[in-house]
């Protein structure tokens, strides 16, 4: 049993996406009609970077068995990583592609992944996504922010 619920490392996940990636936008747990739910997706002008939050092993075994984890072209993320308590995940668990980041209770260690400043260029890491997927999702986000602005009447 993890001492931690997974609101925590969501809240984690969105911290580390928009400090350490500098993502201009990051969402969180937002459902539409794509069908995936990311706990956090960070967006950036050049790509986005998918993190699953895990923290139970089962709750990670059972987030592979996924149709859109089994078809890497149904998931979302141009980069993806697992977020997880330190030790919980293993580098050879991890499905190919997909970086890993150790969570200690307090900071966020990335394991694997891409590394450098230029990420679009290192192609072992980069995922073909299901860019209608995205985008249905981050169409869903805009029209919930110009909702909530007057900006639109939405029934």
């Amino acid at each position: 049993m993890s001492k931690y619920t997974h609101v925590q490392p969501v809240e984690i996940a969105r911290k580390w996406l928009s400090k350490q990636l500098h993502c201009g936008y990051v969402v969180t747990e937002v459902t539409s009609s794509a069908g995936e739910i990311p706990d956090a997706l960070g967006l950036r002008a050049d790509y986005t970077v998918l993190v699953e939050c895990k923290v139970s092993r089962n709750d990670f075994l059972a987030d592979k068995k996924k149709l859109f984890r089994q078809s890497y072209e149904d998931g979302m993320g141009d980069f993806r990583f697992y977020l997880c308590p330190v030790g919980m995940i293993k580098e050879d668990d991890l499905p190919q592609g997909w970086g890993l980041l150790y969570w200690d209770g307090k900071k966020v260690a990335q394991i694997v992944g891409p590394s450098g400043n230029i990420w679009s260029r290192q192609k072992n890491f980069i995922f073909t996504k299901n860019r209608d997927k995205e985008y249905r999702l981050i169409y869903s986000c805009l029209r919930r922010i110009a909702k909530e602005k007057g900006e639109i009447d939405v029934k």
